[in-house]
């Protein structure tokens, strides 16, 4: 089972505001169309995929979508065992 690290999910939603909302996270809520809490509530819960992807384009890749959405990544590289036929 995947352990969520939300600081450093933070560090990623925060390099994201700093590329393209002067650092600014309700300037990135509103330019995402959501509350400020809604980020925060991301950051704790997780970050929808689309949004990370979306945050990825918007830097030009120097945050990554995976560094937003870790669980994903994790996810995708250790899929779950399933019974062998």
């Amino acid at each position: 089972m995947f352990e969520r690290d939300a600081s450093k999910v933070r560090e990623a939603v925060d390099r994201v505001g700093k590329e393209v909302a002067g650092g600014s996270i309700r300037t990135l809520a509103g330019m995402l169309d959501v509350s400020t809490q809604a980020i925060y509530k991301w950051i704790l819960h997780g970050v929808p995929t689309k949004r990370a992807l979306q945050m990825s384009i918007w830097t030009k890749g120097k945050v990554q979508w995976y560094e937003l959405v870790p669980e994903v990544l994790e996810e995708l590289r250790n899929p779950p065992k399933g019974d062998d036929k």
